[in-house]
């Protein structure tokens, strides 16, 4: 088995907490904890390169802040290989019942190129007087799963691209300000489920490309407010046809 783990710590300042990983092999685990109340970034030295596992079968558990941290969060990381297992959370430390004083500009950059990964995103802030979360999500590849939330006060903005075939996408956005999600979709056998809910703006942005085989993307905007929007656009290739459920309710 080739393995090679790399960590530098650093600190820019005393209230900031700075990790590169750069990780290479097989079957291996990461366990990173960043907790308190300043800001937490995970990513390439000075920011030039993303932090990057190379190799299958590792677990890779990342969590950032605390029950009353209100620092920004920032994680930028790539994984090439399959059968991976990663949770990233920011501000929430477990997958329990949030606390409600946290907050803070919680940021993932996340580049995904291989098979069969599971990967698990939350982002949660209650604390009004803050930024809101930013995902930039791209996968290559088959069989993936990802789950995503976005949870609390404030703006929540997912970007994302995935192309392969028969990947797995579940996204939950929730709370009050706007939700925007501007998604694209190519290959075959996806199964899209987005799930906007809460006071505030809902606003998809979804491209459909198939092959030969159909997609499932089940789309929700749930509000009392009723500020729905949503823009699909759709190319189907099978003669069977292609299915896409939309719901808006308040």
């Amino acid at each position: 088995m080739r393995y090679l783990l790399l960590f530098l710590c650093f600190s820019a300042t005393a209230a900031e907490k700075e990790i590169y990983i750069n990780q290479a092999g097989n079957s291996n685990e990461v366990t990173i904890t960043q907790s308190g109340s300043a800001g937490n970034e995970i990513q390439g030295l000075n920011g030039a390169t993303s932090s990057s596992i190379t190799g299958n079968s590792n677990t890779v558990d990342i969590k950032q802040g605390s029950s009353s941290s209100i620092g920004s969060n920032l994680i930028e990381y790539t994984i090439l290989g399959g059968s991976n297992d990663v949770v990233l959370y920011q501000d929430r430390l477990d997958a329990g019942t949030q606390a409600s004083s946290t907050g803070g500009d919680h940021d993932i950059k996340l580049d995904i190129d291989g098979y069969t990964n599971n990967i698990d995103i939350i982002q949660r802030s209650n604390f009004n007087t803050d930024g809101g979360h930013l995902v930039n999500l791209e996968v290559t590849g088959d069989s993936n799963v990802v789950d995503l939330k976005q949870i609390g006060d404030h703006s929540k903005t997912i970007d994302g691209t995935v192309l392969g075939d028969s990947n797995n996408i579940l996204v939950r956005q929730r709370g009050s300000q706007h939700k925007d999600l501007e998604f694209d979709l190519i290959g075959d056998g996806h199964d899209l489920e987005v799930t906007q809910a809460g006071a505030g703006n809902h606003s998809l942005d979804i491209t459909l490309t198939y092959g030969t085989g159909p997609i499932d993307a089940d789309l929700t905007q749930d509000s009392n407010t009723q500020n729905f929007s949503y823009t699909l656009e759709q190319t189907c290739y099978n003669s069977s046809g292609c299915g896409v459920s939309v719901t808006q309710s308040d």
